[in-house]
């Protein structure tokens, strides 16, 4: 969690915040985002922040005001060759890139970068994860690349308020705004079916570590550390436990017995 001063606190000025919901600072250790967010919102961004770390891909670092109801994150500009995914020059050219799919995304990537089967598990990763906490605002602007002087590429996400929000598993499209709220199953059976087999590994490896069990110690760590009391923690389980279980039908189906011993034997180690 980033480590704000006083000062640098004072600094933030809410109410400019409010007319434009995000706005750029420069403050005294680098450049930062503030985000003026319901209680709701910035606690599905902390989940979301939390979740990412585990699975080893890069989300800002945040600070939440609570005086303020502003949360504040590091800008990822910072990172070596950062830059959205709408920015990526194939990608750009599209115009419905709201809608536009993985396989776009990973084929545009691989002609930029050297770490081809690296990255295209890092989205696999990232997009599994929106799918498992029902995140439907992927859209390319809220994850990124940065990219070194080697031409090694890393998958950066954030705006995550959408985390755990509804039911529906969008899981083709890379974003768009769902009109039926009816959950997309074919969808998410469709994207792990065709996974490599050693990706699907991964895959069914963090459906065992997100349990609902695992949900909560990460919403208790996260009042512990902003030492507050978020109102919406047993309409999020709720939520969550609904999709988990639709989730772990699609898995039953599209992942082998073999893969799913593999993954027990390594967790009993």
């Amino acid at each position: 969690m980033l480590d704000l001063t006083t000062e640098e606190k004072l600094k933030i000025d809410i109410e400019e915040i409010k007319k434009q919901y995000v706005r750029k600072y420069t403050l005294s250790s680098g450049t930062y985002y503030a985000k003026y967010c319901n209680e709701d919102e910035i606690f599905r961004e902390l989940i979301g922040k939390e979740v990412f770390d585990m699975v080893g891909i890069k989300c800002p670092e945040y600070y939440y005001i609570k005086e303020k109801r502003c949360l504040v994150s590091e800008d990822l500009h910072n990172l070596n060759g950062f830059m959205y995914m709408s920015e990526i020059p194939e990608i750009k050219k599209d115009i419905y890139w709201r809608r536009i799919t993985l396989d776009i995304v990973k084929k545009s990537l691989s002609e930029i970068i050297n770490n081809k089967e690296e990255l295209e598990l890092e989205i696999n990763i990232m997009h599994f994860i929106d799918v498992l906490f029902s995140n439907i605002d992927r859209h390319l602007n809220n994850y990124g690349i940065s990219i070194d002087e080697n031409n090694i590429g890393h998958i950066s996400v954030f705006d995550n308020g959408m985390f755990i929000e509804n039911l529906d598993c969008v899981t083709k499209p890379m974003a768009c705004s769902v009109t039926n709220k009816k959950p997309k199953y074919q969808e998410c059976e469709y994207f792990i079916k065709n996974l490599k087999e050693d990706h699907k590994k991964y895959i069914y490896e963090i459906f065992k570590m997100f349990t609902p069990k695992t949900l909560m110690l990460i919403m208790n760590k996260i009042e512990r550390e902003n030492n507050y009391k978020f109102h919406s923690k047993n309409k999020i389980l709720y939520i969550y436990i609904k999709n988990y279980l639709r989730i772990y039908t699609i898995i039953q189906k599209t992942i082998n017995e073999k893969i799913k011993s593999e993954v027990l034997k390594k967790c009993k180690k």
